[in-house]
């Protein structure tokens, strides 16, 4: 049990993100090869590592939303394989926090078709895996966090916007 419990550990560290720093994501993917939306108190960053696109977007430098993928070309993100059960368990376990995630029923009608599953975490936690024409990916977020970051981006698009006009 000791040695599985090893193996799990070891393997971790290409996937953990959520709630980790700006600094502790960099040392774990390199340096980032795009900075999208950043808006002072939030920031889009993407990474590439060991095969996956990682797109993570921290407020106040704490990762609050990490979405991992597959791209089949590196040079093209808009096309990506399917994650197998195995990397979407390794996901959810390193995005885990130290408690439970647990799936929850499909809603009906569903919300946005591509979501495929959904679960959630003790706390605030959701996790979503979307499945469509392209392949798969998983997103990891603190809900209200996220939103908050979100918010902060959506309103420095909008003030750019008018103030370009």
């Amino acid at each position: 049990m000791k040695t599985l419990l090893f193996f799990l550990l070891a393997t971790l560290p290409c996937y953990a993100g959520l709630g980790e720093t700006e600094a502790q994501c960099i040392t774990r993917y390199d340096a980032p090869v795009a900075t999208l939306d950043d808006c002072g108190r939030a920031k889009t960053e993407t990474f590439i590592k060991k095969g996956f696109y990682i797109m993570i977007t921290f407020l106040d430098g704490t990762a609050v939303s990490v979405t991992y993928r597959h791209p089949w070309d590196i040079t093209d993100v808009h096309t990506f394989s399917s994650l197998t059960q195995e990397e979407i368990n390794d996901l959810l376990a390193a995005n885990s926090d130290g408690k439970t995630w647990a799936e929850q029923p499909p809603s009906i009608p569903p919300v946005f078709p591509e979501i495929k599953t959904v679960w959630k975490r003790d706390g605030d936690g959701w996790a979503n895996l979307w499945q469509d024409s392209h392949g798969s990916q998983l997103a990891c977020s603190y809900n209200k966090l996220n939103r908050e970051a979100i918010a902060i981006i959506a309103a420095a698009k909008a003030k750019k916007t008018t103030d370009g006009l």
